[in-house]
């Protein structure tokens, strides 16, 4: 009985395999018809190429031009990697965006701070000011930005007119890859502030300057969308006169020098790159530290947003502001102190800040706690509050002190570096 079992059980089985076999066997017989289709590559990067000859570039400007938006576009990617691993929002203010994200539907307006992330002035003088330099400084900076080639540069940069062309080169491929970091800044504050902005546009100045919320009167929609056209306006200027400049010194030479410029100009080309990434590494620091904090303001606005429309009443409002302002108050103390710790002159002191770093950090956390405990003491003794109104100031109270310590920890890195 077993036996005939099994043979009826492989008689079932055999139709099924013969089947998968034949339909496997047609697969690959369409498979091998079928037209294989051609690999058109990088689309993007063709038009771009045809733009450059259709404005009749040489292929040596063209791939000037196509390494600069390469390092540009990896310089971006990886500022948007690090803006993912450092998201700042906790839990509980997720919850409150969740909630309250359909209600921010109004227009914006302007509204000033006290403290201001943004220190446009104070950031231009992180900008190198190669046009400033001498030919002498200018041509040592280029020479040892990659000590292999550094002979093979000076060779390249010995007659005059070459050095003014790569000085004025270095001017313009450094306002590039400037407006570049500027242009990923506002894009970032675009994409995220524009809730934060329209509810601010509807709140009074008072409401903004009693709750203590740091947000920059330049930041409404309307400016952030006209500074973008602007430095998108910049940066085509910038490729324009970068294009301009490449082929009037190109045409000016005869042929016979045409060939040992353009072996000259790669190596002098990706010596500027080096050179001008370096020198631009504090500027771009600073604009993804003014990101970083921009966060936490954001997440300020939303917190207070989310107390107003729980219509709390005239003495809750007035306990909950002194609260902040208190918090706020302890904090900024703790920060000019380090400022000024930093800012010493004495390089004894400054080591010894610098080899003291993890017991200052424990110090500033230490007053920080002092700090928050009073801070406990004053809610405790606050009963009247709803339950959704003291994890809405306890959130907000945690945002102030973890802005706090990412400041703090900014200039501990500026002392280092």
């Amino acid at each position: 009985m077993s036996n005939s079992n099994t043979q009826a059980g492989w008689y079932e089985l055999l139709p099924q395999t013969q089947i998968l076999t034949e339909q496997e066997q047609d697969f690959k017989n369409k498979k091998k018809q079928w037209k294989k289709k051609k690999c058109h590559g990088n689309r993007r990067l063709q038009r771009f190429r045809k733009r450059c000859r259709a404005r009749k570039m040489n292929d040596q400007t063209i791939k000037m031009l196509l390494t600069m938006h390469q390092i540009s576009n990896s310089i971006q990617k990886t500022n948007q990697k690090i803006d993912n691993d450092k998201d700042m929002d906790d839990p509980f203010t997720m919850n409150i965006n969740n909630e309250y994200q359909n209600q921010f539907n109004r227009s914006p307006s302007t509204r000033t701070c006290q403290m201001s992330t943004d220190h446009w002035k104070q950031s231009c003088k992180l900008l190198p000011k190669y046009k400033n330099l001498s030919y002498r400084k200018f041509k040592h900076l280029l020479s040892n930005a990659i000590p292999i080639y550094r002979n093979r540069i000076q060779q390249c940069l010995a007659s005059m007119e070459m050095l003014q062309f790569v000085q004025q080169l270095a001017v313009f491929m450094c306002t590039y890859f400037q407006l570049k970091i500027e242009e990923d800044y506002w894009n970032y504050i675009a994409n995220l502030s524009m809730p934060a902005v329209t509810w601010l546009s509807k709140v009074s100045k008072d409401v903004t300057q009693q709750n203590s919320i740091n947000w920059d009167h330049t930041k409404t929609k309307i400016n952030i969308q006209y500074r973008q056209n602007i430095i998108q306006n910049k940066l085509h200027q910038t490729e324009i006169d970068l294009y301009n400049h490449l082929q009037q010194y190109s045409s000016s030479l005869s042929m016979n020098n045409k060939l040992p410029f353009e072996q000259s100009i790669n190596i002098i080309h990706n010596a500027l790159l080096v050179l001008i990434q370096k020198d631009l590494h504090c500027f771009s620091t600073n604009f993804e530290q003014k990101k970083i904090l921009l966060s936490y303001d954001i997440n300020y606005a939303h917190l207070v947003k989310s107390f107003y429309d729980l219509n709390p009443i005239q003495e809750q409002i007035d306990s909950v502001q002194s609260i902040w302002r208190s918090k706020l108050k302890a904090c900024k103390k703790i920060i000019t102190q380090q400022k000024k710790q930093s800012s010493m002159s004495d390089q004894v002191m400054v080591q010894r800040i610098i080899q003291g770093n993890s017991s200052i950090i424990k110090t500033t956390q230490h007053k920080l706690d002092i700090d928050g405990t009073n801070q406990e003491n004053q809610l405790s003794s606050m009963e009247y509050f709803a339950s959704s109104i003291r994890a809405i100031i306890k959130a907000r109270l945690n945002n102030i002190e973890q802005r706090t310590q990412q400041i703090i920890k900014f200039i501990y890195a500026s002392t280092q570096s």
